[in-house]
């Protein structure tokens, strides 16, 4: 099975409000410059600069995860992780946008979309431990990074929705 973190979960009430402001501005930082990537990108005329520019994202996106453990991100596969939720260990989160999840889902998943997290993290049982999955594992990633910061224990189901189902899990299609 993938690494399990042998860290106890501390109570929101232990950490103070200043590091927990703190933590959350880095983390809508990053989003908010996620999102301005993608934007820029993909609202270009020229397919040659989206594509040295989408090159230039692949190229970070490997250096956020180079020692993600030291930024609080774990990451497991999806076979580890549907066992775990088989046996009633882990809970699903969606991340990804109401829109994107019409198109489908991974069945039983909860959904808060990851630009609402923060702010809905008091809908989240404290003592649960989670699998994020996203549009990618980076949008998983910030996820999984504000729920480890905010006191929960959370992992970013590697590969996303197309691995779960390759490792047997259900789905649910399109919603209307």
């Amino acid at each position: 099975m993938g690494k399990k973190s042998s860290r106890s979960i501390p109570k929101k009430s232990e950490k103070s409000s200043s590091e927990v402001i703190l933590k959350s501005l880095l983390i809508i930082s990053l989003i908010v410059n996620l999102v301005f990537a993608t934007q820029s990108i993909f609202g270009r005329e020229s397919s040659g600069e989206a594509e040295t520019e989408m090159q230039e994202i692949a190229l970070a996106s490997r250096e956020f995860f180079v020692e993600f453990e030291d930024k609080n991100l774990h990451m497991m596969n999806a076979a580890d992780l549907l066992a775990m939720h088989e046996e009633g260990r882990v809970l699903i989160l969606d991340v990804r946008s109401h829109a994107e999840r019409r198109e489908g889902s991974i069945t039983d998943s909860g959904h808060i979309p990851l630009i609402m997290l923060a702010d809905r993290t008091n809908l989240l049982p404290p003592d649960a431990v989670f699998a994020v999955y996203g549009e990618n594992d980076i949008a998983s990633a910030y996820g999984v990074f504000l729920l480890n910061v905010l006191g929960y224990e959370a992992y970013v189901l590697e590969g996303g929705m197309e691995a779960w189902e390759k490792a047997g899990g259900k789905l649910n299609t399109c919603y209307t």
